[in-house]
């Protein structure tokens, strides 16, 4: 006797054709459910990447050609890669010989492997990684690789083994993992099982615990460090094993097992010079130093004006060691070109006769525009927005003052020499408010370069008119704090 054998799906799919009266799967295909569809397209398998921006083992600018570099991609079943096809174009821009930055693309075929499990592909980045040589004739951020794979099947042996899994096509941009700054950290006050904070571009999902490091200037105490993620993969936590309060020395570090979202590679890198000194606030716009969490902090309470366009401000700090006051803004501070954060300091031991909004030069940059009030102020500093920082009467940069702001803008940090604010001592009380505003200009027409109040604090310390053209400060209300 002949034994016939169907194939499962061929069999299921004529008889449901011919119950419904229909002549074909495809008229079937077409009944099919949008759930019912995602449920098959899942049965292939479907081909992802966790990440489209791939994080490179460096920082922007360091020469990483010819480093491994592979993104993973998902694949959701076991595959088959037999007649995988991936194609790219490589866009970017790049310097000529005469010095213009012109646009380029490069096309051809790249190459990926399967992985030892069958449900992941690996594809090789190579030909745009080797673009990433150090030069400056290539700009690390103008670089992407629209990359597409086909040819997968599903090899998992169920109902779909076979069938072709739907094609990828995505755009893969490029970006450096660490960030450019050099990483300095505070020995302030900083006891066995003190943690210090490495920022990431990008997030990882692991890091070896054991860390080398190596001293190149000063003496590196006998100490042991260890490393492990921050809850949200973007920042690697150090902790050292002993007291490095007042330490002062710098060391490369190296760690290993960096894995970053998205690629096949694990990292090993080394961040070289690396200065661990007794500082009491790092001024680097994080707000990570220890300090800010006993420092003075005066928190908004109901805004005396707060703009619907935002800036809106939430907190303010200051704290000080012997040299200098450390203030910090914390809020939504991504101001516009041409905008403002002012900050005022009143000594209330100096003799009053500091700084007044009838001073000569002051208003043509103050917020809001030549209508504040307020007398005696010991030290006025603007961060004007797009601009170098200014302070005091609005001369150049070269007092001493320091400031940093994060990239999102959502804190900023000043370090400001004692010697400034009426040469503040232990015991002084100082006053401080702190605002923003926005700077507005009208071509042809009213009003012409005017700065409007946003926010500020303390509230209680401002009545604002006039639209928020119109501010006057009692610096009675404003927030005290008494030097250390």
């Amino acid at each position: 006797m002949k034994r016939v054998f169907f194939n499962r799906s061929l069999l299921s799919c004529l008889t449901l054709a011919l119950l419904l009266g229909m002549t074909s799967c495809e008229a079937l295909q077409d009944t099919l459910s949008s759930e019912q569809k995602k449920d098959q397209v899942i049965d292939i398998g479907t081909i992802t990447a966790d990440s489209t921006t791939y994080y490179y083992n460096g920082k922007s600018g360091e020469n990483v050609k010819g480093n491994e570099a592979h993104l993973v991609l998902k694949l959701g079943q076991i595959a088959n890669a037999t007649n995988a096809v991936v194609a790219y174009t490589l866009s970017y821009k790049m310097k000529n010989g005469s010095g213009d930055t012109i646009a380029r693309t490069a096309s051809g075929k790249g190459t990926g492997t399967l992985s030892d499990s069958k449900s992941k592909y690996y594809v090789d980045l190579s030909p745009a990684i080797n673009l990433i040589d150090g030069s400056k004739d290539v700009a690390d951020d103008d670089i992407s690789l629209t990359l597409s794979v086909s040819g997968l099947t599903n090899a998992s042996g169920n109902t779909y083994n076979g069938y072709s899994m739907a094609k990828f096509n995505k755009a893969i941009s490029f970006a450096p993992l660490y960030s450019s700054e050099a990483l300095v950290f505070s020995t302030k006050t900083t006891n066995a099982g003190a943690t210090f904070t490495i920022p990431l571009n990008g997030k990882i999902t692991a890091v070896d615990s054991t860390v080398t490091a190596t001293a190149t200037t000063g003496t590196l105490p006998a100490t042991t460090f260890t490393a492990k993620l921050s809850a949200d993969g973007k920042q690697i936590l150090l902790t050292s094993s002993a007291d490095l309060t007042g330490k002062d020395f710098t060391a490369d570090i190296t760690l290993t097992g960096i894995k970053p979202v998205g690629g096949k590679e694990s990292y090993t890198y080394t961040f070289k010079g690396v200065l661990f000194k007794p500082l009491l606030v790092v001024v680097d716009g994080k707000l990570a130093d220890t300090v800010w969490s006993d420092s003075t902090k005066s928190k908004k309470s109901t805004a005396a004006y707060a703009s619907p366009t935002g800036y809106n401000l939430s907190a303010l700090y200051v704290t000080n060691d012997e040299n200098y006051l450390y203030v910090a803004v914390t809020g939504a501070l991504a101001l516009g070109s041409g905008d403002n954060i002012v900050l005022m300091v009143d000594n209330t031991a100096a003799s009053g006769a500091g700084m007044s909004s009838t001073d000569s030069g002051i208003n043509d940059y103050l917020v809001p525009s030549t209508k504040t009030t307020y007398t005696g102020v010991d030290f006025y500093l603007c961060h004007l927005q797009g601009t170098a920082l200014h302070s005091r009467v609005w001369g150049p940069r070269t007092d001493g003052v320091e400031a940093a702001t994060t990239g999102s803008v959502s804190v900023a940090e000043y370090k400001i020499p004692l010697s400034l604010v009426a040469n503040a001592a232990v015991g002084n009380v100082l006053k401080l408010f702190v605002s923003t505003s926005a700077y507005t200009y009208v071509e042809g027409g009213s009003p012409k370069n005017t700065f409007a109040l946003k926010d500020c604090i303390p509230s209680a310390a401002a009545t604002v008119g006039n639209g928020g053209q119109s501010l006057s400060i009692d610096f009675s209300k404003a927030l005290e704090y008494t030097v250390q």
